[in-house]
C-alpha cells in the first residue's frame, strides 16, 4: 500500500501537466472557474524554466504541483517529487490512518498551493516516523519470540 500511496504525485502531476499541455472543454473550464485558461496563459506567456520564474512567485495558482513547475521551475519540482515520492516509499508498513492523511496531502496539493507549505509537511514526517518505528518494533518482537 505505501508504495502505491508514494506514487500518487507522480500521477497527479502528470494530470496536471495534461492539463496544462492539452486542450481543454469550455464547459470543463467553466465548472474551475476559468482556472484551465489561466494556467495555458501563463504556461504561453512565461513557459517552463529550470530554476524559478519571478513573474510567477505570486501568481494565482490553484494547483500546487503547476505552481511547483511554473513559479519554481523544473529543478525545484523535480525535488519536491522526489521527496513526496520517498516519504512513502520508505515507509515499510503504513497504518490506514497515515496512507489516508498522506492521499489527502496529495489532493490538498492538487486543488491548492499546499505542496509548498513545509509547516505540513513537518506532521506528516512525524507520523510516517513513527509508523515506520512501530513496524520495526513489532518485527523486533517477533524476532524475539522465534528465538525463544
Amino acid at each position: 500500500m505505501a508504495k502505491i500511496v508514494s506514487l500518487t504525485p507522480i500521477f497527479l502531476m502528470g494530470i496536471s501537466l495534461y492539463v496544462l499541455l492539452h486542450p481543454y472543454s469550455d464547459q470543463l473550464n467553466t465548472i474551475l472557474s476559468g482556472r484551465l485558461v489561466l494556467y495555458q496563459e501563463y504556461y504561453q506567456t512565461y513557459g517552463i524554466h529550470f530554476l524559478r520564474t519571478e513573474a510567477l512567485e505570486n501568481a494565482m495558482f490553484d494547483s500546487g504541483y503547476l505552481q511547483s513547475l511554473l513559479s519554481k521551475g523544473i529543478f525545484f519540482s523535480t525535488q519536491l517529487m522526489l521527496i513526496l515520492t520517498w516519504m512513502g516509499w520508505h515507509v515499510k508498513r503504513m497504518s490506514w490512518k497515515s496512507a489516508i492523511l498522506l492521499l489527502s496531502y496529495f489532493a490538498l496539493g492538487f486543488t491548492e498551493t499546499a505542496l509548498q507549505h513545509f509547516e505540513l509537511f513537518f506532521p506528516l514526517i512525524i507520523i510516517l516516523a513513527n509508523d515506520n518505528k512501530r513496524f520495526k518494533d513489532r518485527e523486533n518482537k517477533m524476532k524475539i519470540t522465534k528465538n525463544n
